[in-house]
This record gives C-alpha cells, sequence and structure tokens, in this order.
C-alpha cells in the first residue's frame, strides 16, 4: 500500500502548510491527527489533537479520536476519560457507547470494569439501534455477564445468534 502511504504524506505536508498559514482552524488539526494515525506516529497525533480541543473543545470527533489513540496505546483512564468527553457532546454516539462499553465490560483489570456501567451504555446502543447490530449486542451479553447477570447475558448472546442467523 506504497500508493496510501504517499497519500498521506501528501495529507500530512499539505495540513502542515495549511497550519503554518492558519494555525487557529482546529479541523486542520484534526486532519493532520488522523493521518498521523494512520502512519502510526501517535504521539504526534495525540499532541495536534490536544490542539485542537484548546482551540474547540466541543468537537465530539476529537474526543473520540484521543480515546482511541489512549486505547491503542494502553492507556485506558485517559480513554475512558475521552470517550467520556465525546459521548457528553454526542450522547447518541453509537460507536463510542458501544466502544466504551466494551472496555468496561471486558477489560483485564478489575480496577476499570463496571459492568453496570457497562450495561447502560450498551443498552442504550443497542436500543438506538432497534437491537439489530450484533457487535452492539455482543457488547451487552458481556456488560450483563460483567455485571453478573448471567440469565440477561446468555439472552442477549442468544439474541445476537438469531440476529447473525437471520
Amino acid at each position: 500500500s506504497a500508493p496510501l502511504r504517499d497519500d498521506l504524506e501528501l495529507v500530512i505536508q499539505h495540513c502542515q502548510q495549511s497550519l503554518q498559514a492558519n494555525p487557529g482552524f482546529p479541523d486542520t488539526y484534526v486532519t493532520l491527527a488522523k493521518a498521523l494515525t494512520e502512519k502510526g506516529r501517535l504521539d504526534e497525533a495525540k499532541a495536534h489533537l490536544g490542539t485542537a480541543i484548546r482551540l474547540n473543545p466541543t468537537n465530539a470527533e476529537t474526543h473520540e479520536i484521543l480515546a482511541e489513540i489512549q486505547h491503542r496505546q494502553g492507556r485506558v483512564a485517559e480513554a475512558i476519560t475521552e470517550y467520556q468527553a465525546a459521548l457528553k457532546l454526542n450522547p447518541d454516539w453509537q460507536e463510542v457507547l458501544n466502544n466504551l462499553a466494551w472496555v468496561l465490560a471486558t477489560h483485564p483489570s478489575p480496577e476499570v470494569r463496571n459492568g453496570p456501567e457497562a450495561v447502560r451504555l450498551a443498552a442504550r446502543a443497542c436500543s438506538l439501534t432497534g437491537r439489530t447490530n450484533l457487535w452492539l449486542l455482543s457488547t451487552l451479553a458481556a456488560a450483563y455477564a460483567e455485571a453478573g447477570d448471567y440469565a440477561q447475558a446468555i439472552a442477549a448472546a442468544q439474541e445476537t445468534r438469531r440476529l447473525a442467523a437471520a
């Protein structure tokens, strides 16, 4: 995928030039951060996202991207904080509801897991999609299991299986 890599370099160069001319435009920092993330340059991406958040703290996407990077780097507490910030700005964002619920339901560390909150988030995501999304339902099953509600966990897992078979 050398052409993609070249395209990413062009995006990075274009964004850097644009920021030299107009350093107050937060969307450019976000675009640059996305390209840097694709290149695996996560610390640089995080720095640009931090600038974007300072310039415009109400962009939920910026918080979501930062959460994903923090999660990839194993900084789960920071990731949770950014997921929560994204949800505060966009409470119906199904992907973020799901990702945060998954972390809270399945993280290896018991200090991170929070079954009841995972259930609340996953149930909200499922209700927003009419319980038609396999990934959201499987997260809900995991959340119920973490919360100790095994009957609901089994029911959600069976619902996932029925949906997959259909």
